[in-house]
């Protein structure tokens, strides 16, 4: 990316690209290993997604806590959370 369009990425978006793709694959372990101690909304919204397409209730409930302390009227974390499949 940086080579052919002179865009460096930060620290933050490849952590949250890695998140993504490790958690829309069904690696929501590696995602979990490689996600930093103290995410920030959008890798917890990230978790959620992947929680939702899995249906790891444990995971979703802990991203969803960290997400509305976070902030508490983040409206996503509360439809996805809503969304994931315990059956």
């Amino acid at each position: 990316m940086s080579k052919d369009y002179g865009y460096v990425p930060s620290q933050q978006q490849i952590t949250y690209l890695v998140v993504n793709l490790l958690g829309i694959s069904g690696e929501l372990e590696n995602a979990m290993a490689v996600m930093p101690a103290h995410p920030n909304l959008l890798v917890c919204q990230t978790v959620l997604h992947a929680c939702r397409t899995s249906g790891s209730l444990e995971l979703g409930k802990w991203a969803f806590e960290r997400a509305i302390l976070l902030d508490q009227n983040d409206a996503l974390a509360y439809v996805l959370m809503s969304c994931i499949n315990i059956s």
